[in-house]
C-alpha cells in the first residue's frame, strides 16, 4: 500500500511541476514575454538614443543662430528676401537644355560694385 501511496503523491507533484513550468514559460508574465519585452526595450532605446544626438545637434545649431549674427543675416537673405540698403537683387534664369526644368542663380550685388561696370550683356 506505501508504493501506491507514493507513486500517487509523485504522480501529483509531477502534474504540478507541469503546470507550474506551463505558467513559467507561456503566462502573461512568463519568459517568453519577458524576453519579448526585453527586445523591445533594446530597440526603444536605441531610438532614444538617436534622438538625443539629433537633439544634440539642433541645440547646437540654435546655440549658433543665436550667437551668430551671419546666421541671422543669412536668414534674413535667403529665406526672407531680404537686402541690404546698397545693394540689388537680381535673379538669373538659366534654361536647361537636358530637362524642361529652369535653373535660377539668385544674386545680391551691392551698389557701390556696379558703379563703372555697366557692361551690356546679350546673346
Amino acid at each position: 500500500m506505501s508504493w501506491l501511496k507514493r507513486s500517487w503523491i509523485l504522480i501529483v507533484l509531477v502534474i504540478a511541476f507541469l503546470f507550474l513550468q506551463y505558467k513559467l514559460w507561456f503566462s502573461d508574465n512568463g519568459i517568453k514575454q519577458i524576453s519579448e519585452l526585453k527586445q523591445r526595450l533594446k530597440l526603444k532605446q536605441a531610438k532614444v538614443e538617436k534622438t538625443k544626438i539629433r537633439n544634440d545637434q539642433l541645440l547646437r545649431q540654435v546655440r549658433h543662430v543665436k550667437n551668430s549674427s551671419e546666421e541671422i543675416e543669412a536668414h534674413a537673405r535667403y529665406d526672407l528676401g531680404m537686402v541690404k540698403a546698397d545693394e540689388e537683387y537680381m535673379q538669373v534664369v538659366i534654361p536647361n537644355s537636358s530637362t524642361n526644368n529652369v535653373a535660377t542663380n539668385n544674386t545680391v550685388k551691392s551698389k557701390q560694385e556696379d558703379k563703372g561696370n555697366h557692361e551690356d550683356i546679350t546673346e
